[in-house]
Formats: C-alpha cells, sequence, structure tokens
C-alpha cells in the first residue's frame, strides 16, 4: 500500500446531519439496524434517571389513582399521537409521552409502537434492555383483552385476561429462571445411548389450559397476547414458536468423558459459534446461525467437571463439545432428561439475553482516562467472542438497571486476534471514565474481585464480506477503536501465516486506519500501531482536533488536524474505492458524518459499509 502524506491542509465541511436532527442512516445488511440520534443537551440516559428518580408524573395523570389500571387493547389504540403515547411491552403497558425524547432511536422509531403492542420491535432492537426499570416511572397498567366463554351451555360470559405480574416499587420484576432449569416432562424420559437417535421433548404450543365445557363454573382463561408478559407470560420467548432444524445432534463417550456432537449443513462451523453454560448436571448449548440460534439443553445423566473442550471437524460442518465426568470410569446409560426447548431452533431475537455475573481478575492504564478491565468468566461458562461483536454490561445506577455495549480487545494488539480463543474463560474491555457518565463512574469505582454482569456476545458484523476486497479502511473515533483491534490482528495473523482458531475469511488484504482523537494522550495503543506501521501491509494516520504546542513525540508529520470531512476522507481513502470496505465507530455524530460523506463519494451502503453501533 502506497503511502498517503499527511503534513497537508485539511478543510473541515459543516457537519451533516446537524446535531439534533432526526436524519441517520440504515446500513444495508444489519437489518435489523439499531438507528440512533443526536439528543438534545440535557437529554442523556443519566438525566432520564434523574427525571425517573425525581418524583414527578410521568404516567400521564394515572398515577394519581394509586393503583395500576387495567387497559384494553382499543384503550392503548387511543393513545398514538407523539404528546399522549402508551406501548404495551411483555404485556404492560407505558406512557412513553415523557421518554421521547431521551430515546436513543429518535421520536420517529418510538411512535412505531405508540397506540399498540411494541415488544416485537422492543425484542429486535433492545431484548437486553430492562425495560421494567427504565419505564417503570411511566408504568400505567396490564394490557388486557376480552373472550366469550360458555357456561352451561346457555350464557355467553365476558372475561377479563391478565396474569401479567406489575413490578415491585423499585420497578424490577423477579428475574426469571434460567431456561435451562425448566424441564418440560409430562413424564420422565431420557435421552437415548449411543446410536439412537435423541429425543426432544415438545416444547410449548397448546393453551396452558382449557376453556371450561358446559356444566362447569366461568373462570378466568388467561389468552396469549403478542408480545405480552414476563416469564412464563404469554408472548414470552417460552411461547415463541421454533424454527425449522438446522442441526441435530448426537453423543458418545469415553471412560472419563463425555462428548455431544453437533451436525450442521452449514459451512465453516467456528468455535465461537457455540455458547455454552454448565451447571453441575444441568447443560445449556446455543449453537448461533447468522440470525438463528440451535438449543441443547439436558439434565446429565451424572454430574460433570467445569471444564469445557469444543473442536470443529475438518470440513466445517460438526462440532465436538467434550464435557469431563466427575467420576472417572461411570457409564452413562443415556445422555440424561432432555429440558425445555431442547433439539429446537429460534430466531435470535426471540431468545432471551443471558447475562453472567463476571469477577473483575485485572485492571490496566491505557491512557489518562482510559482503562482496560479484565473480567473472568463464571465456571462452566465457554464463550467465544466473534470479530466484531459486543457484549453488554449492565449495573444499577440509582436502583435503575443500566445497561451500556462494549466490544471485547485483547490484552495488547499483538495478541487481539486470540482474544478469547484458547482463553475463553476471559473478557477484556477497554472503557474510557467520563465523570459525569452513566455507567462508567461505577466502572472506575470497582476493585478487584468486584462483580459486574456481562451478556453472552450479540452483535451482526459478517466477516464473509471482507473476503470480497482487497483493502480495509477502518473510521475509528477514540474508543471507537475497540471493534478495530481484532480486526487489524486476525489480519495480522494472515500476514504472518498463522492461522488463529477464530478463523477470518479475509484474503491477505491491505489495512488503513484513519484515528480520530482530540490529542496525542488520547490515542490508545499508539506504540502498538507506530510499531505495526512497519508493515508494509498496514498505514495509519492520526487525525488530531486539538494539538498541544509542547507535544514531544507528535510531529507535525505524524498527523492531520481536523475532523472527518469529505475533504479528508476524498484524500485519504484508496484511490480503488470498488475494491474497499469501510468499518465506522466512534460517537453517534461522528458515524452519521462518515456515512454521509461515504454515500457522497458513491461507496455502497449495503456492501461496503459496517458501521458499529452497539
Amino acid at each position: 500500500m502506497s503511502r498517503l502524506p499527511v503534513s497537508v491542509p485539511v478543510t473541515q465541511s459543516a457537519q451533516f446531519p446537524a446535531i439534533g436532527s432526526q436524519q441517520r442512516s440504515q446500513i444495508g445488511g444489519q437489518t435489523p439496524a439499531r438507528n440512533k440520534v443526536i439528543l438534545k443537551p440535557g437529554r442523556s440516559l443519566l438525566d432520564w434517571v434523574r427525571l425517573s428518580k425525581s418524583g414527578a408524573d410521568l404516567t400521564s395523570g394515572t398515577a394519581r389513582s394509586g393503583r395500576h389500571l387495567d387497559i384494553t387493547p382499543k384503550e392503548l389504540s387511543q393513545h398514538n399521537e407523539s404528546h399522549d403515547a402508551w406501548t404495551s411491552i411483555r404485556g404492560l403497558v407505558y406512557n412513553i409521552t415523557p421518554y421521547m425524547e431521551f430515546h436513543p432511536g429518535g421520536e420517529d422509531e418510538l411512535m412505531k409502537a405508540a397506540g399498540k403492542d411494541g415488544t416485537q420491535l422492543f425484542n429486535e432492537i433492545h431484548r437486553w434492555v430492562n425495560v421494567d426499570s427504565m419505564l417503570a416511572s411511566c408504568l400505567i397498567g396490564k394490557l388486557v383483552t376480552t373472550i366469550h366463554i360458555r357456561s352451561s351451555g346457555v350464557n355467553s360470559l365476558a372475561v377479563k385476561a391478565s396474569n401479567v405480574e406489575i413490578p415491585t416499587s423499585k420497578g424490577l420484576l423477579t428475574p426469571p429462571v434460567a431456561e435451562f432449569d425448566k424441564p418440560t416432562r409430562p413424564s420422565p424420559r431420557s435421552v437415548p445411548g449411543p446410536g439412537s437417535s435423541p429425543r426432544s421433548v415438545p416444547g410449548p404450543g397448546s393453551s396452558p389450559r382449557s376453556v371450561p365445557g358446559p356444566g362447569s363454573s366461568p373462570r378466568s382463561v388467561p389468552v396469549p397476547w403478542s408480545g405480552s408478559g414476563p416469564g412464563h407470560a404469554p408472548g414470552s420467548s417460552l411461547f415463541r414458536k421454533s424454527q425449522p432444524k438446522l442441526a441435530r445432534h448426537d453423543w458418545f463417550q469415553s471412560h472419563d468423558t463425555v462428548t455431544i456432537v453437533i451436525y450442521c449443513k452449514t459451512k465453516d462451523l467456528k468455535q465461537e459459534d457455540v455458547l455454552i453454560q454448565l451447571t453441575d448436571r444441568k447443560t445449556s448449548i446455543e449453537l448461533h446461525l447468522r440470525d438463528k440460534v440451535y438449543l441443547v439443553n439436558y439434565e446429565l445423566q451424572a454430574s460433570v467437571t467445569p471444564s469445557v473442550e469444543v473442536k470443529t471437524s475438518a470440513d466445517k460442518h460438526k462440532l465436538e463439545i467434550t464435557l469431563t465426568k466427575t467420576l472417572v470410569g461411570q457409564h452413562w446409560s443415556n445422555l440424561g432428561i432432555a429440558l425445555h426447548r431442547n433439539d429446537c431452533t429460534y430466531r435470535r431475537q426471540d431468545l432471551d439475553v443471558v447475562f453472567y455475573s463476571c469477577i473483575l481478575s485485572n485492571s490496566q492504564t491505557v491512557t489518562h482516562d482510559t482503562h482496560l478491565y479484565t473480567f473472568d468468566l463464571p465456571p462452566g461458562v465457554w464463550m467465544c467472542v466473534p470479530l466484531g461483536h459486543h457484549v453488554h454490561v449492565k449495573a444499577p445506577v440509582q436502583e435503575m438497571e443500566i445497561v451500556r455495549s462494549y466490544t471485547p480487545v485483547g490484552l495488547s494488539l499483538s495478541d487481539a486476534c486470540t482474544c478469547n480463543h484458547g482463553n475463553n474463560k476471559q473478557i477484556h474491555l477497554m472503557i474510557k471514565y467520563y465523570q459525569n457518565g452513566t455507567l462508567t463512574p461505577l466502572l472506575h469505582s470497582l476493585h478487584i474481585g468486584d462483580k459486574v454482569d456481562i451478556s453472552q456476545y450479540d452483535g451482526r458484523f459478517d466477516d464473509t464480506k471482507l473476503s470480497h476486497y482487497d483493502e480495509l479502511v477502518l473510521l475509528a473515533a477514540g474508543t471507537g477503536f475497540t471493534p478495530m483491534t481484532r480486526l487489524i490482528s486476525a489480519i495480522a495473523g494472515q500476514h504472518q501465516n498463522i492461522t488463529p482458531r477464530a478463523s477470518v475469511t479475509t484474503s491477505t488484504m491491505a489495512v488503513k486506519l484513519l484515528f480520530f482523537n482530540k490529542t496525542e494522550t488520547d490515542i490508545l495503543w499508539k506504540d502498538y500501531l507506530d510499531s505495526l506501521k512497519q508493515e508494509p501491509w498496514f498505514d495509519y494516520v492520526n487525525i488530531l482536533s486539538q494539538v498541544t504546542e509542547n507535544s514531544e513525540t507528535c510531529q507535525p508529520t505524524d498527523h492531520l488536524t481536523g475532523h472527518v470531512s469529505r475533504d479528508l476522507l476524498d484524500l485519504l481513502l484508496p484511490s480503488d474505492k470498488d475494491n474497499t470496505f469501510v468499518c465506522i465507530c466512534g460517537p453517534e455524530v461522528f458515524t452519521q458524518q462518515a456515512i454521509s460523506i461515504l454515500e457522497e463519494l458513491c461507496y455502497d451502503t449495503d456492501q461496503q459499509i459496517h458501521a458499529f453501533r452497539g
């Protein structure tokens, strides 16, 4: 890759879209996308926490009655204007009018759920968020419906159906028991040994209760309402229909191990496609196949240790998950009892997000305001985060559950390509501290040994697209550098003929990093980047918005001064734009500006651009 001069003047174009604008870009290939807008000053998440806890009435006056109301679909539909907007999420009705200006996706996105049940839309975009906590101060009541049943074969009775639990005074529902702890077994059945096809327990499909027949006493009949109810309530993930199966599984044993084998027609299965959680005799396995998840859930015949080994076959159509028997030499006559949703395939957005209680085991200073935190996953949890994917971190802030998304990195740029590979027991997060931030002050105050809830990985980045291009451009602002680290390292491994376990489907492509920061002291892992710049396939340019006069290490020829603009990108982007893929990450205003400029420069937003938006 040829070097481009960096000591050139840069004309900064006007910001587009303007701050506060409702305009935003949706990048193809990321459906459903999580769109964001630039919020007005004083409309941050922390500002919403303060308003929620201020004692102000955010329920459109219904809180004055001192009780929660039963709301019918007809009544809900009448509140569908921006100045009077209600929605139902998982069977509970909220007044979302006061939240309009605080919603990161903007008013237009929130209005899509106004006057109707918004559970499906919520699950597609925000399924990791505890809505019962976030909108507790806006809770109006339950969503109910009316049915007609016959009693004694004569009378038709109207019965109101509502079986959703109202949150406590703190706005938090009791978390549902983990799905794999709920065996569905009308009668105990075990799974046959090797040589037979495992039998799965039928999932939900019948009504939880039958309607009373003639001669019986009338009673309330729970009626599933689309998207309503937490936990076991109708519309929760327990009631969602399974998709056509994309895989199957079997098992075999040795003197000291039990191996579960998953067969799949999908090519190029990788270790990071699987998530595993072991709890004594219970095992939950999730095989993630794009937007689908294949589940294997068992109460094993005997206990196993927390040790897990995952291998892929040479043809990449088979995964072997090997567990270690607690009692070595014990012969198992069967694998165990199939639990709820075993041997089923679901859409990813239809499954609840699982959080793990992780322990902070190390903390390192990266810059004056950024730290690298290492969290240990619980025993029995096996998770390798794929390239371009993130995790969610949640913690209570002023009695409200706050969730933030972060992309795992390695302990350094040199080993980021093996992040969680061969070391699938830890998560490394590079997090910048904001004094007035919502969650980072809490994270900054953690001590070694403290616990934080971290979710399973999430994301929609498709690394197979990279194989179609020869050049990769990374536009990163601040800690938007984090998803780029493992992309750089994975490609570095290919140039060094190293094949990481998380095999990336790229050719030996060239990489160019355009790194935007305020000052030189904000540049993350600058020493690693300077060293890597000696490689012929890698180039990077620092773009600083503020330059200190007394800089000792950053010479004028080492950087540009300015902001993201058309002039800058037109100068620095590769000339062969049709053969270039661009990744973007940073503050939302930066991301929106970069996307708009690339569109002006005729980049294909469906095929050539990916914006990491958490």
